[in-house]
């Protein structure tokens, strides 16, 4: 097993003992906890993909690829809605929050002749993909779709902050402390695939391909560690409105 194939299989192993330990420890801790769940059950499957690709075993499930793709779109609106649930207890509201997940739906729509294609077409189409001969639309909207939402998780982060600031107690700023964290793991994430986008130009594209999608895992497992190390601050529902002055 090389140096990645060991990063991957430990971001898998993370991941997978971070969503266990919410299922068991925090199945009564609300949205926030169900959010954060579901991120990790993203990156968990990225990092399975990307195992699978190292290995040469997407071949034997292409299919497997082809469904993890549109779910690049999800992390992004999902942190969004982790933060807005943690700082301000706005519920999931599926008639209207449904909008932010879109992008995702569309690409399912896009894959649709891949999805039924025969397993030998979508070798080949799948391969094609990783080669570079990727839609020119794909990485451009992923990027901006991801800058969108990372204004709005800072917006976010900027107001509850003020509120943090009047609440004056150590249970808010160390949810404030956590929410930025966090964010600025995804900042990392979005980043590593804006690199990959501008790797198109360059003709060894691989080197960035393996740079990203190790970075994906790792990205995971740093996640994963702070939250196991620091759970507490996670399990808060919404700031405590009565203790702001």
């Amino acid at each position: 097993m090389n140096p990645n194939q060991l990063i991957f299989s430990g971001a898998i192993l993370m991941g997978l003992a971070a969503i266990l330990r919410l299922v068991l420890g925090f199945r009564k801790n609300g949205l926030c906890c169900r959010f954060l769940g579901l991120y990790f059950l993203l990156f968990t499957l990225f990092s399975i993909n990307n195992l699978l690709i190292e290995t040469g075993g997407i071949r034997s499930w292409p299919i497997f690829w082809g469904s993890i793709l549109p779910l690049y779109f999800v992390p992004a609106p999902l942190i969004y809605l982790y933060v807005r649930s943690v700082s301000t207890g706005k519920a999931f509201t599926p008639k209207t929050d449904w909008i932010h997940f879109l992008p995702a739906i569309l690409s399912v729509v896009y894959l649709l002749p891949f999805y039924v294609a025969a397993k030998a077409e979508k070798i080949v189409l799948m391969e094609s993909f990783l080669a570079g001969d990727e839609p020119s639309f794909y990485q451009p909207a992923l990027i901006l779709f991801g800058l969108f939402y990372l204004l709005l998780i800072l917006a976010r982060l900027a107001a509850f902050k003020l509120d943090v600031e009047k609440s004056q107690t150590e249970d808010n700023r160390s949810m404030f402390r956590w929410l930025v964290f966090f964010a600025a793991l995804y900042t990392l994430f979005w980043f590593g695939n804006s690199i990959y986008f501008i790797s198109n130009s360059f003709p060894d594209q691989q080197t960035f391909v393996r740079l990203k999608n190790i970075g994906t895992s790792i990205t995971l497992i740093v996640s994963v560690f702070a939250f196991l190390l620091n759970t507490r601050p996670q399990l808060l529902q919404k700031l405590d409105r009565k203790q702001i002055v």
